[in-house]
């Protein structure tokens, strides 16, 4: 069986242009999808050599009033068994933001196939949490 090839900005990029997403690079190389209410980031490099965490942001601040509904809520979406870890970004002080985030390992590479299937599975479950 031959190697897989390498999971790489380019890769990414070439899959976005696909799907018709647009995206831009942030200041720490990441790549950054806007939706009207939330933020994905796809986090690529050598900090994540072997994984490629996909992260969303719910774009409203949550207030100290929110967040146990907040928690209610990732707790009914966590017990449902999804494969999407839901959290509160835990800052010393506001602003916090409901996040989403899918992990894969990529460290024997993916085909075009896998990093497909991986990324639209990420960026569709990712926004189907941060929007219900």
């Amino acid at each position: 069986m031959s190697a897989q090839p390498q999971v790489t900005t380019a890769r990414i990029a070439d899959w976005l242009w696909s799907q018709d997403l647009g995206y831009t690079i942030d200041d720490d190389r990441n790549i950054v999808l806007r939706f009207e209410a939330f933020t994905i980031y796809i986090f690529v490099g050598a900090e994540f050599s072997d994984l490629l965490p996909v992260r969303g942001y719910w774009r409203p601040e949550l207030a100290d009033t929110d967040l146990e509904r907040v928690d209610a809520h990732i707790r009914q979406y966590t017990l449902g068994g999804v494969v999407v870890k839901l959290g509160i970004s835990r800052r010393a002080a506001p602003p916090r933001h409901l996040f989403a985030q899918t992990t894969a390992f990529i460290g024997k590479g993916m085909s075009n196939e896998q990093l497909a299937d991986y990324l639209n599975m990420a960026v569709s479950v990712i926004g189907g949490a941060l929007q219900e």
